[in-house]
């Protein structure tokens, strides 16, 4: 089945928020994964949807504006966001920083990790820090404690359009 991505509409069926060939570019561009460039389309497709399925779980409580579209699939296109700079972006865009973190998140799916997921950890490790190609895997955690990793690279993307603290309760 052919991927489905959302073009600021507020598809019903969107799947993703790039494409395989943006995400491809975005490959050719900065690197990424062995795994990626030696894919076929259906294992990318796969990909960016599971990478899609993480942002949206991962921060779609915390999102800043509402979804433009009560049916829309996919947690973009907003309503009522503004960038860092203070321009209101329109209800009908999904932003570039959104589509680099899906692919991002879909590098991760592809080196075989799942980014929801914690590791039980028992050593002291306080640091780590892992980069392939534009993608740095971070973890800091204290002996026997379960750790969540996290990822900055994705983090920084989606990071002006996401709220601090506490998730916003939506009616």
């Amino acid at each position: 089945m052919a991927l489905v991505v959302e073009d600021g509409s507020g598809l019903a069926d969107a799947e993703s928020y790039v494409s395989v060939d943006d995400a491809d570019a975005i490959y050719a561009a900065f690197g990424g994964p062995a795994q990626w460039g030696a894919a076929a389309t259906s294992d990318k497709e796969r990909w960016l949807r599971l990478g899609c399925r993480y942002l949206d779980q991962k921060y779609g409580r915390r999102w800043v504006g509402s979804r433009a579209n009560q049916s829309q699939a996919l947690d973009w296109p907003m309503a009522d966001v503004e960038d860092d700079d203070g321009y209101c972006l329109d209800s009908d865009v999904v932003p570039e920083q959104i589509k680099r973190a899906n692919v991002y998140a879909a590098f991760v799916y592809a080196e075989g990790n799942d980014p929801l997921a914690t590791s039980e950890t028992s050593g002291e490790l306080t640091k780590k820090f892992t980069k392939v190609g534009p993608l740095i895997i971070s973890k800091e955690y204290e002996s026997g404690q379960s750790s969540v990793r996290r990822y900055p690279l994705i983090e920084n993307e989606v990071s002006e359009f996401i709220t601090t603290g506490s998730p916003v309760e939506r009616a």
